[in-house]
């Protein structure tokens, strides 16, 4: 016979080790596997605003959002904070300082009120050793986000507004975006001051061209929500040579 901790602790494994399945970097791990590594995670919760960890600490954990919504906030030289991407969940975060051995380059705050499954990093890297396949999953994620941040130092650096905008709607469609057929409506959880942080411009500027493109029947834009209306034609602005 099992106590009653024993128990919610095997179903709470078993209704989380979905999401871990789909989880980028244990893709490829076995379901059982996964059921014993959600056993091991702690839970927690940040309310809105809050953070999971501030920028400059030194990388203790590693996270999978649950459910809500994390913001990645890095300060400026001039104390200015910029937002640079967002956790969804089923995301992994956390992992990059925890992987180079550095501190956190950014702070993970909670867009809305937010879940998460934490361990230790020693955990995970054991875990890792484990299975050979996680640990090159690992070093794609890695790859991926520095290939990001090239790209998106390239936007800011070369591209025009109207371009920037197109891309950060279309990368943001791609990645948390629910649409129920290909060219059909895409839904963006986004307020325009994070997508105007995310393109390096001012809320203002970001109003003024969603206003035009909802004029244009491309976008429409309602506080905290994006609706593309026209995914192709939006993707033919940001096909457009950014000079």
């Amino acid at each position: 016979m099992t106590d009653g901790t024993s128990s919610r602790q095997v179903t709470r494994g078993r209704e989380h080790a979905p999401l871990l399945e789909h989880c980028p970097l244990f893709e490829g791990v076995d379901p059982s596997d996964l059921e014993i590594l959600v056993q091991s995670a702690l839970h927690r919760v940040v309310k809105r605003g809050g953070f999971f960890f501030l920028e400059g600490d030194s990388p203790a954990e590693i996270y999978v959002l649950v459910t809500g919504k994390v913001r990645l906030v890095r300060s400026g030289p001039l104390g200015r904070e910029v937002i640079v991407g967002f956790v969804e969940p089923g995301e992994p975060f956390g992992y990059v300082a925890a992987w180079a051995g550095t501190s956190h380059p950014v702070s993970a705050q909670a867009a809305q009120e937010s879940r998460a499954l934490v361990w230790g990093v020693l955990t995970i890297a054991r875990f890792m050793a484990q299975h050979p396949r996680m640990a090159i999953r690992g070093l794609r994620l890695m790859a991926e986000r520095v290939e990001g941040s090239w790209d998106r130092l390239q936007e800011l650096a070369t591209g025009r507004i109207e371009w920037r905008i197109a891309r950060a709607l279309l990368r943001l469609a791609h990645l948390t975006g629910r649409a129920t057929e290909p060219g059909s409506a895409v839904a963006l959880e986004v307020r325009e001051q994070d997508l105007a942080e995310l393109v390096g411009s001012t809320a203002y500027t970001v109003s003024r061209i969603l206003a035009a493109w909802k004029r244009a029947g491309l976008v429409d834009a309602r506080r905290e929500h994006i609706l593309i209306r026209e995914p192709l034609k939006l993707r033919g602005i940001a096909q457009v040579a950014p000079r």
